[in-house]
């Protein structure tokens, strides 16, 4: 399988777990969402969402990484890029909440 399609699990890996945080925030609108910890409301639909999209985002990177026939460090860099939506929805949520407070 080519590299490319690897890095489209990648993405779907990542959709999954972003909409899994999507989920979360809609769960705790008025509770800041922690990055280390469980937020207070963990809805069971997030949570198999955000363990589908790791799979997949581990799963893609790694086998894509093996076959990637140069450095690993581009798929290194595709990942953490992809990963920029999760940072982006929590901090947007955190600011939302801090406002209303």
């Amino acid at each position: 399988m080519p590299v490319i399609a690897y890095v489209l699990i990648v993405i779907v890996g990542v959709a999954l777990w972003t909409a899994s945080l999507v989920v979360v925030s809609r769960a705790n609108p008025e509770d800041l969402i922690p990055f280390w910890r469980n937020p207070p409301h963990v809805p069971g639909k997030a949570l198999a969402l955000r363990v589908f999209g790791i799979l997949l985002v581990v799963g893609g990177a790694t086998t894509g990484g093996s076959q990637y026939p140069g450095s690993p460090l581009p798929i290194i860099a595709v990942v953490l890029g992809l990963l920029l939506p999760l940072l982006l929805v929590n901090l947007a949520h955190n600011r939302r909440v801090e406002a209303q407070s």
